[in-house]
């Protein structure tokens, strides 16, 4: 299993409460690109098999 550092847990939990990429960005201070592309990056990282910031 890989593991998610803090700042990427508290981000997925961000836009899971807040319902959206755009508000939890809002909310933690980050643009909405910022937190789309750290996502793709954590997806791209679990595909692979690897793990990492």
């Amino acid at each position: 299993m890989n593991a998610f550092d803090a700042g990427a847990l508290r981000l997925f939990h961000e836009v899971a409460e807040s319902g959206s990429i755009t508000a939890a960005a809002e909310l933690l201070g980050y643009t909405q690109s910022a937190v789309s592309r750290r996502g793709l990056d954590r997806a791209e990282q679990a595909r692979s098999g690897r793990s990492g910031p």
